[in-house]
């Protein structure tokens, strides 16, 4: 009987242990999707605005997203980002930058984006959070 008790005591922590936190991060099951797409694609833009680079920077791919359930929705991408052929100081719009075509890179930018979504807000997305390593050259 003990051995019962024990056993059923053992798979309930297993059980209790493989849940998810509440509140915590976990995978978005496509990161291919529009929302996604249009999040890094906003998260990308807001690099190239703030770094000195020449050449408008492209999302390349999204290697990795997750979410997290808060006062809306955070989602955290994993980006890689390469030049473009456009100059930044060409008066390009949005559409024309995103069919600008990549430069060749071997060696492109990985960014890690965190971006607020509160759709009931005024300005419901905001990038809060962007890093980018570079390695040992940038393409």
């Amino acid at each position: 009987m003990k051995s019962f008790i024990f056993l059923i005591g053992l798979c309930s922590l297993i059980y209790v242990s493989s849940a998810r936190l509440a509140g915590g991060w976990s995978d978005v099951e496509n990161v291919n999707s529009p929302e996604i797409q249009k999040y890094a694609r906003m998260a990308t833009k807001n690099v190239t605005d703030l770094m000195h680079y020449p050449f408008h920077l492209k999302m390349m791919n999204i290697t990795k997203a997750e979410k997290q359930v808060v006062s809306g929705m955070n989602y955290k991408m994993e980006v890689q980002i390469g030049p473009t052929e456009c100059r930044r100081n060409g008066n390009y719009t949005d559409q024309e930058i995103e069919d600008c075509p990549l430069q060749k890179c071997d060696n492109p930018l990985v960014c890690t984006f965190v971006v607020w979504v509160q759709p009931w807000r005024t300005n419901p997305v905001q990038s809060t959070r962007s890093t980018c390593a570079l390695g040992d050259t940038f393409c």
